[in-house]
């Protein structure tokens, strides 16, 4: 035979019209076959050889399997180019963000301005200071604080949940990092060498490994089978690895944090539900029966009124009323400021002027609903000579800014007063304004106004969680749904009126169908990922695509591997917001509960989507369906599809985490309101300092599982792929100082919804899915490849597992989610005094810890109105603030905010308070 190989012309990428046909002989085999022509000599050896590998091969990777499989073999050079993209994209992000940070301070330096120091980009050095130390003080000089700070100090500024995040990110950069100094020196160099001379692959891998598979455990080859054991040996080391990890931070929790968790503000309240018929808005019965066990252990009690939902309602129209007369306030005001700008100001220069000519056009623009009004009016005409006949002539006359202004504020005024004289009474109806003191004289009235449900707040802590767990073991009809601790500000307080328990179970149960609908339904659009990546592969069978160009080489795989996971991190942004979204429903009484809600199924839509689907199939349906067929498969199908999907989440972890960092520093969204919204339409400065306060919001639940998710994929590629162990450390030590940036520079305000640790200690059991998942599938891959002791020994340590995570459940998370009352008495050593034995006389002593008073944020007195006005150093402002006191009686005052020479509003910290 020749060594020539002549390959038919007619089969190449676009041969649709060789197929002649295929026929299915069972599930796992069918025949293809192909039509060329057959001129000239061929080497049907070679040509085998030809059709198998460059041919055949193209069909693997069909939407019945992962999408993932598509960046099987690809070359290093194309994997570099992607992540290059990435890291310019990010670096481009960065370069943005640090110089518009200076500009936009009340963005990106909300904390400095309100600790009256800003950097704004002027430097102070002396005249000596090179050009690059300037440089370097101007945009760099925040850098510093940021890698020095202490995550710590979050506990007290920011809460519990914050610094566990931090910590969260922090010891899975550790954890990541530990193991690449473990596993690459060994692995890398086997896994690159085991298969030089190109020997038969073990069965769970196709095809030649390509560059970067060169560098993952598909490149072991059949005959050298036996280095298994050194990847047994480092599995087993990342089990122990995790293990002692997991075993440290429980133990930390348990002994260090349990002290917040006592001495936070509400811990010595108590939400119950479904109080018994026969105590029923009676205070005296109520306090009775805790003093049986306890006695002279309540506080108060506070009930909700049935009233509730309106009051609420009542009081934030009475706030959007506020927020409209500040805004018209502001308005006249600055109305007469432009219109005097020049006399006051002038001259100005041709920066100062354009500035100007900005600011007017920005004011025109949001008030041009003021500056063409009419009044019409009928006028009877006499016509002279018909005699006495009289025609209506309309009449129009155009009403100035001011006066329309005026009238639109008095009339919010009249309003705002009428509906808060509304709510003042119904908040006198129960006796007083923080509490639902609904019955004066301790009894309830012939109709029952209030739920079945109370606040008690005791005495101390210790009363209040020593309640709890002796209510949770009584009757489940009564004295049920107890909440520790539950922050006013954090209660969904639409889902207290609903009384039915059956009913709130049956919807539960309901939204938790539709989650699982979800997660099955979202197959859909995810497959969409399987289909882009697989257009290549549909031209040759479809003719209408194969006259489509499609780009080819490196650039077409950069363009699949590109488009298939920026689809994938798009479809997965906008399911938090869903899931948030339903957990309302599912009658909660907390955000706090809403979040741990959805960190639990976000987690399971992640893990299902972005880990099994993307891997094994773009159908879970076909998945379940060999399952079903055959139990047993499961290792063997892990085994064969884990491998092929290495280079994939190798380049998906490292795009999704620099996106995530560099959106995270420059806020993309939130910059482009601020610029095209913001600065335009919002002038009053009380919705300015308010927009100040709430700007950085965090779902703590779908940012737990998120990572918990990508931990996951990196321990169980660990072992497969381990280059995707720095990667992982590389991305995580990203993400922990770009969220580490918001809370040093940015945020301002504590967080209600806060779980005293939850979060956390789910996220670290979510851990366990990466841990089984990397263990079935180091058993598969040692049953392919005939090693029965490696394949016993991988499943005794599966059992282990499993028999640690239900220890360390029993020993340390029932205590940290229901801590022992004696744990109490190391926090009262620790902060009250030296007692060595825990008794009732113990917490009598208790009662000098202070804690906040239950106090509903709707319900509380209100100041008079006053309203927010800009200063400015020619004194304009104080004839607004007399005219507003003589002719409406209301107070006005200046704080925080100026208005410059040319019309901009800007903070300042030491503007005059009057």
């Amino acid at each position: 035979m020749s060594n020539n190989v002549k390959y038919p012309s007619t089969m190449d990428l676009h041969s649709s019209n060789n197929i002649l046909g295929s026929l299915d002989i069972d599930d796992n085999i069918s025949i293809l076959v192909v039509n060329f022509n057959n001129s000239g000599e061929i080497d049907r050896a070679r040509l085998l050889k030809y059709v198998s590998l460059n041919f055949l091969s193209r069909y693997s990777n069909t939407p019945r399997t992962g999408s993932a499989h598509k960046h099987l073999g690809i070359s290093l050079k194309t994997f570099l180019i992607s992540i290059l993209i990435s890291f310019v994209y990010f670096v481009f992000q960065f370069l943005v963000f640090i110089c518009i940070r200076i500009k936009y301070k009340e963005m990106y330096q909300i904390h400095n301005l309100l600790r009256g120091f800003v950097e704004d980009g002027k430097s102070q050095s002396p005249r000596d200071i090179t050009i690059f130390k300037r440089f370097q003080k101007k945009f760099f000089d925040w850098i510093k604080p940021l890698l020095k700070s202490n995550i710590e100090e979050y506990i007290e500024t920011c809460g519990l949940d914050t610094y566990l995040f931090f910590r969260f990110l922090k010891q899975l950069t550790i954890f990541f990092l530990c193991l690449s100094f473990v596993h690459l020196p060994i692995l890398l160099p086997i896994h690159y060498f085991s298969n030089k001379e190109e020997a038969k692959k073990l069965d769970f891998t196709t095809g030649n490994p390509k560059s970067l598979d060169k560098f993952n455990m598909s490149n072991i080859s059949n005959t050298q089978s036996q280095i298994l054991l050194i990847h047994l040996i480092l599995s087993i080391t990342v089990v122990i690895g995790y293990h002692v990890w997991l075993i440290a931070e429980m133990q930390f929790i348990h002994s260090n944090l349990q002290q917040e968790k006592y001495l936070g503000k509400y811990q010595n309240t108590l939400y119950i539900d479904n109080i018994p018929e026969h105590l029923h808005g009676n205070k005296n019965e109520i306090i009775k029966y805790f003093s049986c066990i306890l006695p002279n252990s309540v506080e108060s009690i506070s009930f909700f009124p049935k009233s509730c939902p309106q009051v609420k309602i009542l009081h934030e129209n009475i706030n959007k009323i506020d927020h409209s007369l500040q805004a018209h306030a502001i308005d006249m005001y600055l109305y007469k400021f432009f219109k005097n700008i020049e006399s006051l100001n002038g001259p100005f220069t041709k920066k100062q002027k354009l500035s100007v000519l900005k600011n007017k056009l920005k004011f025109f623009l949001t008030t041009i609903s003021k500056r063409f009004c009419f009044t019409i009016s009928i006028e009877w005409i006499n016509l002279n000579y018909c005699g006495s006949f009289y025609i209506p002539l309309l009449k129009f006359q155009k009403v100035s800014f001011q006066s329309k202004s005026l009238q639109i504020f008095r009339y919010q005024l009249e309003k705002y007063y009428k509906l808060r004289e509304i709510w003042e009474e119904m908040c006198v109806n129960y006796k007083s304004y923080p509490l639902f003191a609904s019955f004066s004289n301790g009894r309830r009235g012939n109709n029952v106004v209030s739920y079945k449900k109370i606040i008690i707040s005791f005495k101390s802590a210790f009363q209040s969680h020593m309640f709890a767990q002796i209510l949770q073991s009584r009757n489940i009809n009564e004295w049920n749904n107890i909440l520790v601790g539950p922050n006013p500000k954090d209660i969904i307080w639409e889902n207290m009126n609903r009384e039915d328990t059956k009913r709130g179970i049956a919807q539960s149960a309901f939204v938790n169908v539709i989650y699982i609908i979800i997660i099955l339904g979202w197959i859909l659009p995810v497959a969409c990922v399987g289909l882009l990546t697989q257009i290549e592969y549909q031209s040759i069978l479809d003719p209408f695509l194969s006259s489509i160009k499609i780009p080819s080489g490196a650039l077409g795989d950069l363009v699949s591997n590109l488009l298939s996971i920026i689809t994938l991190i798009f479809l997965i942004e906008i399911v938090p917001f869903i899931f948030n979204w339903l957990a309302y429903f599912k009658s909660w009484k907390t955000k706090a509960e809403v979040q741990i809600d959805t960190q639990r199924w976000f987690f399971y839509f992640l893990f299902v989507h972005l880990f099994m689907v993307v891997t094994i199939s773009s159908g879970i349906y076909f998945v379940i369906e060999k399952i079903i067929n055959n139990p047993t498969i499961i290792a063997t199908l892990l085994a064969h599809e884990l491998p092929k999907s290495s280079n994939f989440f190798c380049s998906f972890i490292v795009i999704r985490c620099l996106a995530y960092a560099g959106g995270t520093l420059l806020q993309t969204k939130d910059i482009l309101l601020e610029i095209f919204y913001y600065r335009i339409f919002v002038h009053s400065p009380q919705r300015k300092f308010k927009r100040m306060q709430s700007f950085i919001t965090i779902s703590w639940g779908s940012a737990y599982a998120l990572f918990s998710v990508f931990g996951c994929i990196g321990i169980i590629y660990s072992v497969l792929a381990p280059v995707i162990l720095p990667l992982c450390f590389f991305s995580f030590a990203c993400i922990f100082y770009s969220v580490k940036y918001l809370f040093e520079f940015q945020n301002n305000k504590e967080n209600v919804s806060e779980t005293y640790g939850k979060l956390y200690i789910q996220a670290m059991l979510h851990l366990y899915t990466g841990v089984y998942c990397m263990e079935v599938c180091m058993i598969g891959i040692f049953a392919l490849s005939n090693h029965g002791k490696m394949s016993s020994v991988m499943i005794l340590i599966f059992i282990l597992t499993l028999m640690a995570n239900y220890k360390i459940y029993e020993l340390y998370v029932c205590k940290i989610k229901h801590p022992p009352l004696c744990s109490f008495k190391h926090i009262y050593d620790a902060t009250n005094g030296d007692t060595t034995n825990l008794n009732f006389g113990l917490i009598q002593d208790l009662q000098d810890l202070k804690y906040n008073k239950f106090e509903v944020p709707f319900m509380q007195k209100r100041s008079p109105l006053k309203l927010w006005m800009v200063y400015d150093t020619h004194n304009c402002y104080k004839d607004d603030i007399r005219y507003f006191k003589s002719n409406f009686e209301v107070e006005s005052k200046t704080q925080y905010y100026a208005i410059n020479n040319t019309g901009n509003i800007v903070f300042n910290i030491d503007t005059p308070e009057e």
